[in-house]
């Protein structure tokens, strides 16, 4: 018997959350978007359990990518 199984697969999703921060990268004060990362466990390349849990912000203007917690 075979058994096909795999991390890393990746989901985002829009937590539709935005906070006013100030951008390093492009000097602006933004309203930045809140985005979950979730990593997931595979099996016969079904997501099937995730392992991993992250929040990011998002900077509008330049994409700048801030982990949350």
């Amino acid at each position: 018997m075979i058994f096909i199984f795999g991390f890393g697969h990746t989901t985002e999703k829009d937590t539709g959350k935005i906070q006013e921060r100030y951008c390093p990268v492009c000097r602006q004060n933004v309203f930045t978007k809140i985005i979950e990362i979730k990593k997931w466990f595979t099996f016969f390349f079904i997501p099937m359990i995730p392992y991993s849990k992250s929040f990011w912000e998002v900077c509008p203007n330049c994409g700048n990518l801030n982990r949350i917690n």
